[in-house]
């Protein structure tokens, strides 16, 4: 029960989040595809001139690290264990990749997230606070401030939800969780009851969604 209430709030929240873009993108102009150089934003963007000169202000202050090179090198690592089992050359692999690695692909994907979401004006006010102290010190915490509005809340939220509905839960009889443990299928005689957690059992042993 837990996991189907958290996939609905997710899903809830999906496409609230998704509505609110699509509205902004509508409102300040036509989204680009990643990549998009900047010569053709400004064929659909009016202020891309003074844009184009404010992110260029802008991507040294956000510029990701590690970079797409070192990303790829780090990736290619993790891979390379299963290429001999696949005949594979691991030299022949690399040069493959580096070859199809754009090394300046952040700076693209960056470029077209900020296009669809500020106006040129908007941008030169980013600006300007990322270079004050106060504006130095965000962009050194910006991750974990992330994750506290995003991931630290859900699971604040899911955790609550979870603890107040198992209370009113059925218990299930030993034979039902027997059923549970050995994957019988949901309607069959004996399954347990849908997101019916094990008597007892923490809230952390309730049945996934996909066991039913």
């Amino acid at each position: 029960m837990k996991y189907l209430i958290a996939i609905l709030f997710l899903t809830l929240f999906s496409v609230n989040s998704f509505a609110q873009s699509e509205s902004s993108a509508i409102a300040r102009g036509p989204a680009m595809k990643p990549g998009i150089p900047a010569s053709k934003a400004e064929v659909k963007y009016p202020d891309s001139t003074a844009f184009n000169a404010e992110f260029k202000e802008l991507y040294p202050l956000i510029k990701p690290t590690p970079t797409v090179s070192e990303r790829t090198d780090r990736a290619f690592e993790m891979m390379s264990h299963m290429f001999k089992a696949r005949g594979v050359d691991s030299a022949k692999a690399y040069e493959a990749v580096m070859k199809s690695v754009d090394n300046s692909m952040d700076q693209k994907i960056l470029f077209d997230e900020y296009r669809k979401n500020f106006t040129a004006d908007e941008l030169k006010s980013i600006v300007s606070f990322y270079k004050t102290p106060a504006g130095k010190h965000y962009l050194e915490v910006e991750g974990p401030l992330m994750q506290a509005r995003g991931q630290a809340i859900d699971a604040y939220v899911h955790r609550e939800i979870a603890m107040a509905i198992t209370p009113l839960m059925k218990p299930i009889s030993p034979e039902e969780r027997g059923a549970m443990n050995h994957g019988i299928p949901s309607g069959h005689p004996g399954a347990p009851a849908m997101g019916a957690p094990a008597m007892g059992a923490p809230h952390s042993q309730m049945p996934p969604a996909n066991s039913h």
